[in-house]
């Protein structure tokens, strides 16, 4: 990577532009980078940190301190930084977070960060990035460095490497962690301990598990042995027999170590008491079956007494029934012969009570029939008729003459009704249709009315609008005029400020070249060499060389950056002049105008600008509004023209409408509507007795012919039932529900009476006790049976259930254990990685102790490649070899002497080598080595640590960066030490602005 130009602006020390330009710089190979301390001469390196990655180096600043405290607000911090790499050329911009005046209003806002990375083409650029994020991201991948590896690489801490060279074992050790990052291993060692303590942990909590569920299975042996030495058993169940009675508890031995369940977990024993205990449970199940059935032969007894019991008392109950029903048989037998002469009365009963109904309905029939007679002579009687035959033919014929009669001049009334009420309704919706008529009249006259004011108001509008682009214009030169008024004050003053500096330049210029004369003489004296002719005279004997009498020694580069620093200044002085020369062109015959004059003209003109163009907005919204209302007229209008002619239609049919009217008034004039309504009801009332007629007639026909057969079936049923007549029968009958009764009674006796012999039959057959058996004695016996059966249940069943609880658990506790051992493997390897990276196992170093021994070595060797260079294969640096494993002191091996020493006994001039060659090899390290980026750094800076070094030694730093600057680098030396001011170019100059404002720079090719 090779640094081209750098711009930077309102950045870090310096408040205006400031632009490096390191291709000039290049040409040099060595220079120094120089100013007064604290004037920001590594800012420029910062400038170029910050550019590539958006961060400043160190804890110098943070992103939002990038910003110079000198700048005015409204210059926006930012840094351009143009870099070849591959052969390509890169630009990258960034301007940090960072606040600036408001557009509009008063006050700041947060501008945030931007960038943009371009690559830099023969025609232009084309962008490569946008973001921040992503333009630093594409920069480590340009240059193949992270942010603290650029800084290491490129900017050297010359006077830390010294200190680095002569520090102590911990000192050092200081150091290389600052410069290798060493938090991260003892972040490792920390995360390593924590990971051990969290596996113990894990471990911990498995033995824990394992233990619970021993102790478990403890405590189910445990209740299983209690429950077994307590096991009730029947030898002979007896009514007086107890179940706590019946325990043999010294069946089983007591372990000792049963009562502490801290002791004897040991597994293989536990599972040794399981099978003793399953042998003694097993043992005593025969007992078990013994008791149960004892129970369950007493329970059987219990039932067989009971069902014995049972047919005994049913047996008992049945003949007392019996001989119940056996005193009733006398009066069951009457109720045979009542129910018998009732069926016998029964037909002719009923046949007698069909000749009733039949005599009543003939009755009905005739005055039914007489009724509707009546009914058709007062209806005729009524409509002043003749009264037709009453027969149904005659009298419908009648009435339907009569009808027809009547309903044409009902239609009559009816149709002039209508007619009437049709031009009442066509005369009102000619008034409604009229006055809509003359309501569009109106509407169109004040529509008229509106279009024509709004056609005078834009016609008034359109004359102010056009004065638009004349205001306009007008608008701009006025603003033009006030910029250049005070453009023109900003030249004049900065070209007089620039005179001054011309003045002062030229004179410093002319000092200068006064002393450089003055001084050649001595300076060529200086060169003359005894026996070798002068390059003057040409003679080669020297009597009396001139020598310098006062005042320092001026050269040739003194003379031209003297003129240099006076080209400028008048380049300065021109550029204002033209500057200012060019706004007075401008300003014209207003050159000399007052600006609070220029600024009344140009806000004049504004405001008239702005009712110029606010007249063009309403007129072109009169504009609108205008072909609103002619379009809402035209609608207007067309709805008036589709009224009329509706008006005249209505009026049209009002005149045929009342035509009609008069005609259909003429044929009703002698219709009387009450007398049509009245005679129309009465032949309403004639037409259903036409209809009553017919039914009339058939019903006087058949209730005629029924009453004849009900007759005849009356003396059948007489005959048939051997009562002589009717009311002998009717005395007999008993009724329906009496006679069912009866009927009944009989049936559920003898069904009865049949069903109880059979019941006492089959219990007898079954088998009846001559005496009822005593169920609460065998009852009594059988519960104590079946509570000692049960109480041994469930002990057995107990002791059983606590045996595989036992099991269970035992079974999960080698379960856990046999899963936990891959948790155990990796905790016996996690705690001895932790003890070896921890110093307490192994190499007995810790792993960030080894690791910067590592790196150091790494450093040292690089290095001495570059100190072969500069020492001429002398000196080599190396750790002691008497703390190979990770010890951190350095030594020096002398080729000269062949033996190792202490690198404090180096010389001044030595150490800086020594320091600067430890420096160069820890950018390798970073740049081949912990990066692996393979780039190649064309530029350098080293930073300081000149100040320390005497005369000879300055020589010998001096020597070993030219020899760096010979391998084809840039090397930038920043310091401020005079002797190297004086050795070096003077490539970058910084000095301060004065009265605190910040700092500036010069480039010097």
């Amino acid at each position: 990577m090779r640094p081209l130009r750098l711009e930077l602006e309102a950045f870090g020390s310096y408040p205006g532009r400031e632009v490096v330009d390191f291709e000039v710089l290049a040409r040099r190979g060595l220079f120094a980078v120089t100013g007064p301390t604290g004037t920001g001469k590594t800012t420029v390196f910062d400038a170029m940190v910050f550019a590539l990655y958006g961060q400043l180096p160190g804890e110098r600043s943070s992103d939002g301190e990038a910003r110079s405290h000198h700048a005015p607000p409204e210059v926006e911090t930012s840094v351009t930084f143009e870099f070849a790499v591959d052969g390509e050329r890169y630009r990258i911009w960034r301007a940090p977070t960072q606040q600036r005046p408001k557009r509009r209003g008063s006050g700041t806002t947060v501008q945030p960060a931007r960038a943009q990375l371009s690559r830099v083409l023969d025609h232009g650029t084309e962008p490569l990035e946008s973001r921040p994020t992503d333009c630093t991201a594409r920069c480590v991948d340009l240059v193949g460095l992270d942010c603290r590896q650029f800084q290491r690489v490129v900017l050297l801490p010359q006077g830390r490497f010294t200190e680095f060279l002569i520090a102590t074992d911990e000192d050092r050790e200081r150091l290389l962690r600052q410069l290798f990052g060493g938090q991260i291993y003892e972040d490792a060692v920390s995360w390593l301990r924590a990971r051990v303590r969290s596996l113990e942990a894990e471990v911990a909590g498995v033995e824990t598990e394992i233990l619970h569920h021993r102790r478990n299975a403890h405590q189910a042996i445990v209740t299983a042995r209690a429950i077994v030495a307590d096991h009730p058993e029947v030898a002979d169940p007896a009514p007086d027999a107890d179940p706590d009675d019946l325990a043999d508890p010294d069946d089983l031995a007591d372990p000792d170590d049963l009562a502490d369940p801290d002791q004897g977990l040991d597994p293989d024993r536990l599972v040794a008491l399981l099978d003793e205990l399953r042998l003694e449970l097993q043992a005593r199940s025969s007992r078990l079956n013994e008791v149960r059935d004892a129970s369950a032969r007493a329970t059987a007894a219990v039932e067989r007494a009971r069902d014995a019991a049972r047919r005994f008392d049913d047996a008992g109950i049945i003949r007392e029934r019996l001989a119940e029903l056996e005193r009733s048989d006398a009066s069951i037998e009457r109720d045979v012969e009542r129910v018998d002469a009732s069926r016998r009365a029964a037909p002719v009963v009923a046949a007698g009570e069909i000749l009733d109904r039949c005599s009543v309905a003939a009755t009905h029939a005739h005055d039914a029939l007489d009724e509707i007679h009546a009914r058709v002579v007062d209806g005729f009687a009524a409509l002043d008729r003749s009264v037709p035959p009453l027969e149904p033919v005659a009298v419908a014929t009648a009435v339907h003459s009569v009808r027809h009669e009547l309903d044409r001049s009902r239609e009559l009334l009816t149709d002039a009704a209508s007619s009437r009420a049709q031009l009442a309704q066509l005369e009102r919706d000619l008034e409604v249709t009229s006055e809509q008529h003359r309501g569009f009249a109106a509407e169109i006259e004040r529509l008229d009315q509106r279009i024509h004011e709004l056609e005078r108001t834009g016609r008034d509008l359109t004359c102010t609008a056009a004065a638009v682009d004349r205001l306009a214009h007008d608008a701009g030169v006025a603003r033009e005029l006030l910029d250049a008024h005070g453009s023109l004050a900003r030249a004049v003053e900065s070209l007089t400020a620039a005179e001054v500096v011309e003045v002062e330049a030229r004179k410093e210029y002319e000092a200068t070249m006064t002393g450089f004369v003055s001084s050649q003489a001595p300076r060529l004296a200086a060169t003359l060499v005894s026996g070798q002719p002068c390059v003057v005279c040409g003679s080669s004997e020297h009597p009396a060389p001139a020598t310098r009498t006062g005042g320092p020694a001026i050269d040739h580069e003194a003379v031209d950056a003297a003129r240099l620093n006076w080209s400028r200044a008048e380049r300065d002085v021109e550029r204002y002049r033209i500057e200012a020369d060019g706004f007075r062109l401008v300003l014209g015959a207003h050159v000399d105008a007052p600006e609070a004059e220029l600024r009344a003209t140009f806000e004049r003109i504004s405001r008239q600008l702005a009712q110029a163009r606010d007249a063009v907005t309403e007129s072109e919204a009169l504009d609108g509004r205008l072909a609103g209302e002619r379009s809402a007229r035209d609608r207007v209008a067309v709805a008036a023209h589709e009224h009329l002619g509706e008006v005249q239609r209505l009026r049209g049919a009002v005149e045929v409408a009342r035509a009609d009217v008069e005609r259909r008034d003429l044929l009703v004039a002698d219709i009387d509507p009450a007398l049509v309504a009245g005679q129309l009801e009465l032949v309403d009332v004639i037409e259903a007795a036409v209809g009553d007629l017919d039914g009339g007639a058939a019903a006087v026909a058949s209730t005629t012919a029924s009453l004849a057969h009900a007759r005849q079936v009356l003396d059948s049923a007489l005959a048939v039932s051997g009562y002589s007549d009717r009311s002998g029968a009717v005395d007999a009958w008993l009724g329906h529900d009496l006679e069912h009764q009866l009927d009944q009674q009989i049936r559920a006796h003898r069904d009865e009476r049949s069903s109880l012999s059979t019941r006492l039959a089959q219990l007898l057959e079954q088998g009846v006790p001559d005496q009822r058996p005593d169920l609460d004695t065998l009852a009594s016996e059988a519960e104590r049976l079946s509570a000692v059966a049960a109480e041994s249940l469930r002990r057995h069943t107990t002791a059983t259930d606590a045996i595989g609880r036992a099991e269970q658990e035992l079974t999960e506790a080698a379960s856990v254990a046999e899963g936990s051992a891959e948790l155990r493997g990796r905790c016996d390897t996690a705690r001895v990685v932790f003890r070896t990276c921890n110093g307490e196992a192994g190499l007995r170093v810790k792993l960030e102790r080894w690791v910067l021994a590592g790196e150091l070595d790494r450093v040292t060797s690089a290095a001495n490649a570059h100190l072969a260079v500069m020492t001429t294969n002398r000196y080599a640096l190396r750790r002691s070899v008497d703390q190979q494993r990770g010890g951190l002191t350095l030594e020096v091996l002398d080729a000269h002497t062949g033996t190792a020493r202490g690198t404090a006994t180096l010389s001044g001039g030595e150490q800086f080598q020594a320091s600067l060659a430890l420096a160069l090899g820890l950018a390798d390290v970073v740049s081949h080595g912990g990066a692996g980026s393979g780039k190649i750094f064309e530029a350098l800076f080293v930073d300081e640590g000149f100040g320390s070094l005497d005369a000879e030694a300055l020589d010998d730093a001096i020597a070993a960066l030219s020899q760096l600057q010979s391998g084809g680098r840039m090397v930038g030396a920043i310091t401020h030490v005079e002797a190297m001011k004086e050795r070096l170019h003077p490539g970058i100059v910084v000095r301060p602005l004065g009265h605190g404002e910040g700092s500036t720079l010069t480039v010097n090719p």
